[in-house]
């Protein structure tokens, strides 16, 4: 089995499995500033991600079953939460940003190794600061610059995968070489938040770019003491979205409210060439509680299936001629 399905297999754990539990999160460095959590059960209960499971299963099944077979361990079962993280600066962390996901699961350790050494173009295992690590070595396919994902096993039930910087910090967490991201008691905290019966959430330090950007303009600077955003989406018949900010002082939740009810009004009065948008905008809704605004909303698939097919692009519609 080639490294390449090894790795996609692992990143399908990144992306479809539940994220995210607080123990985890105290393997997180303190250098995070984004983060994501998916729920599994909820997702797989959704038909359309389910039918992508079964198609990326589908395209290389004897792979797969033999990687089930060796390794003991099927990604779609035997995982049961994961965390990732990455910088809140991704424009400065553009090759070798510290960014992993860490995953519990019930893991045959021995037989995961042993598979590994078995297959001739997969990682290559060694010990490092007192763990088994892999090493996968590739090319950039944009700009063919070599770049390294790195493979740490933490424990029996923890496995880190990442750039080769995100998962050396992992390390360094767990050797208390490093800080976690509970010192960052008011991102940790809205993080932890996050509603754990949503599809999908992610939480994130907002940019010090974006606040001084928000700051220097008097109609927006009160958005510039919003310091955490949360995104909440949530799949019944139509995708339920919540968007969070927290700001330090209570005192600055409502001025901040202002700015978004008129940017939001704003968007309303643009929105006529992105017709999928139109229910998304209208039932737009803010509302504040605490340190928290609160902004709800809700699309269907439809919309968001004209929106695929057309890139994002806005819809033109031709004029109607007059008789």
């Amino acid at each position: 089995m080639s490294k390449r399905i090894i790795l996609a297999v692992i990143m399908a754990i990144i992306a479809f499995t539940q994220a995210y539990a607080a123990e985890l999160m105290q393997l997180v460095p303190q250098n995070a500033g984004f983060v994501v959590k998916i729920n599994v059960e909820k997702l797989l209960s959704s038909p359309e991600v389910k039918a992508y499971i079964e198609k990326t299963i589908s395209e290389h099944p004897k792979e797969y079953a033999e990687y089930k077979a060796k390794s003991g361990l099927d990604p779609l079962k035997d995982v049961s939460k994961v965390v990732f993280f990455m910088p809140n600066n991704f424009e400065n962390n553009k090759d070798d940003m510290p960014s992993a996901a860490i995953i519990e699961g019930k893991f045959d350790i021995n037989k995961l190794k042993q598979s590994i050494k078995e297959t001739p173009d997969s990682l290559e295992l060694s010990e490092e600061d007192g763990f088994t690590v892999g090493i996968y070595t590739y090319k950039d396919k944009k700009s063919q610059k070599e770049l390294k994902s790195k493979m740490a096993i933490i424990d029996n039930e923890t496995i880190a995968f990442g750039t080769e910087n995100g998962t050396n910090c992992v390390m360094a967490v767990k050797n208390n070489q490093m800080k976690n991201l509970t010192t960052e008691s008011g991102f940790y905290q809205t993080a932890t938040n996050l509603n754990n019966e949503a599809h999908v959430g992610a939480a994130i330090i907002l940019p010090q770019s974006i606040k001084e950007m928000m700051a220097s303009k008097k109609d927006t600077e009160p958005i510039s003491k919003i310091s955490y955003v949360s995104l909440e989406v949530t799949k019944n018949k139509e995708f339920e979205i919540v968007i969070k900010g927290d700001v330090t002082n209570s005192g600055d939740a409502e001025p901040a409210q202002n700015v978004i009810k008129q940017f939001i009004e704003g968007v309303k009065a643009m929105q006529a060439p992105y017709a999928a948008l139109k229910d998304f905008v209208r039932n737009m809704k803010t509302s504040v509680s605490g340190k928290t605004i609160r902004i709800t909303s809700s699309i269907s698939q439809e919309a968001i299936d004209r929106l695929i097919a057309t890139k994002g692009a806005p819809e033109v519609t031709s004029p109607k001629k007059v008789k």
